[in-house]
């Protein structure tokens, strides 16, 4: 009788898939490692532990997906234009469930067709949102509720070299927990760099994004690739902010109270200043557990398909808002050309 409690699946051995396989090979399940790359073995007999083995290429594990009779789940972290391939690769052999880094894929037309995928096959499908797990957005609501006079209205974010896309998108996927709504529209004047350092064919979008949200809520993403300073963001509330560091705690700024009270109109701006130097840290501690939990217990009940898909979707409406020119709201029908174009994203 099988002990093994499910099959893993992973495709791509770079520095994100390293970093899923030594978790992985430490669960209670055979790991198969697929990269076309020679060092990706040698890697992996040096720092894997537990039953895997590292093929280079998918239908290369084929014997070893039909013999083995448990749960298949499937890690894509790979480059972001083979997403989509990879996804209908692991759903053809039967996978059923799927964990797949950001950005999901790279254009309109896959990511509908992805949609479609899943639903027709009953799979379940995850993205690697990390900052979901990591309890942030439940402070900075309890925070901004309880100190600051209410919900959040505008997240700004600035950084050097950190992608529009790239690092882009956790914040998008972060603002719609935050705001608790989908982007309404977005407005974008990028400029794209061959310096992402997965790979030079890859693009690296600097320059400045602004999604709306409903009630007027907004997020900003200011990048430059002239500068090598790490991103920092600032959260508004209606009587304060509240800072994400570079190391991702929180800081809390408040306005005086007795300010408010002589004149709370809003145009009566204040400073806002630092409450006891309190900082917030986020909970890292066992993420990738909390992450790959539902998947590897078959608990699929909190898993929306169509939310993992939206910060991916976002950020795509932003990219074509440049190329465009102009405001798009994330409702409308695109043309055909931006809505099949592959955008070379990772």
């Amino acid at each position: 009788m099988n002990r093994i409690k499910n099959q893993f699946i992973l495709l791509g051995l770079g520095s994100v898939g390293k970093r899923h396989a030594e978790f992985l090979s430490s669960l209670d399940g055979q790991l198969l490692c697929v990269d076309p790359d020679d060092k990706a073995i040698q890697w992996a007999k040096k720092n894997l532990k537990g039953d895997f083995e590292v093929f280079n290429s998918l239908p290369k594990t084929s014997k070893l997906v039909k013999k083995i009779g448990v749960p298949k789940i499937g890690i894509v972290a790979n480059l972001g234009p083979t997403h989509f391939k990879s996804i209908c690769d692991l759903v053809k052999i039967g996978v059923k469930a799927l964990y797949i880094e950001k950005p999901i894929t790279n254009s309109l037309k896959s990511l509908d067709e992805i949609l479609k995928l899943c639903k027709k096959n009953s799979v379940k499908l995850l993205g690697g949102f990390q900052n979901r797990y990591t309890g942030i957005f439940e402070k900075i609501h309890d925070i901004s509720k309880n100190q600051l006079g209410g919900y959040p209205t505008l997240i700004s974010v600035n950084g050097g070299a950190m992608g529009i896309v790239t690092n882009g998108v956790h914040y998008l996927d972060l603002a719609v927990s935050i705001f608790q709504s989908n982007p309404k529209h977005v407005i974008s004047d990028l400029r794209n760099m061959k310096i992402n350092p997965r790979s030079n064919k890859l693009d690296f979008w600097e320059g400045s994004s602004v999604w709306g949200f409903k009630n007027n809520r907004q997020l900003s993403i200011n990048s430059s690739n002239l500068s090598s300073v790490r991103q920092r963001a600032e959260i508004f509330c209606p009587y304060g902010k509240i800072s994400i560091n570079e190391d991702f705690s929180l800081s809390i700024f408040a306005r005086n109270k007795d300010e408010i009270i002589a004149d709370d109109r809003m145009v009566r701006l204040g400073t806002a200043k630092q409450i006891d130097n309190i900082i917030v840290k986020p909970n890292l501690e066992n993420l990738f557990e909390k992450i790959f939990e539902s998947l590897a217990q078959g608990n699929y009940n909190k898993i929306d398909l169509e939310r993992e898909l939206v910060a991916t979707r976002a950020i795509i409406y932003g990219l074509i808002s440049n190329k465009e020119s102009k405001k798009i709201s994330l409702n409308q029908t695109i043309n055909k050309k931006w809505y099949e174009y592959k955008w070379q994203i990772s």
